[in-house]
């Protein structure tokens, strides 16, 4: 099974690297990571967890999105839920005080925690 990483999470792609899984790490605005994402959806991958999990009501500048390859059809839902979450981070409603290089940080500091999380369930249905 073949593992893709999508992320703009500098602290996920340094600590996924010794995996051997497909990182792709891009130093960009979230919103652009996710429609990333969704593109790669289109052209052959699927979701391998939930990309919004810890982010459903936060503007949380940092996503990872962990793809398998699918030999089947594309799932127009998980495009449609790519394409939400980053037009949520594009909201004009987002609170100036959460655009405070400490809570950057901690948003970070979310994501990394989420995506250890999910790797170490991934990890462990790749083995099976």
């Amino acid at each position: 099974m073949t593992i893709c990483i999508v992320t703009n999470n500098p602290g996920v792609a340094e600590i996924t690297l010794p995996l051997n899984w497909i990182m792709d790490f891009n130093d960009c605005p979230a919103q652009h990571s996710l429609r990333h994402a969704r593109d790669l959806l289109l052209n052959g991958w699927q979701l391998a967890a939930d990309p919004l999990a810890g982010y459903r009501r936060r503007f949380n500048p940092y996503h990872t999105v962990f793809l398998i390859e699918n030999k089947g059809q594309v799932n127009g839902y998980d495009i449609l839920r790519l394409e939400r979450a980053a037009r949520h981070i594009e909201s004009t409603k987002r609170p100036i005080v959460e655009n405070t290089k400490k809570i950057r940080n901690d948003y970070r500091l979310l994501d990394l925690s989420l995506s250890l999380s999910t790797l170490k369930q991934i990890s462990g249905y790749c083995r099976d």
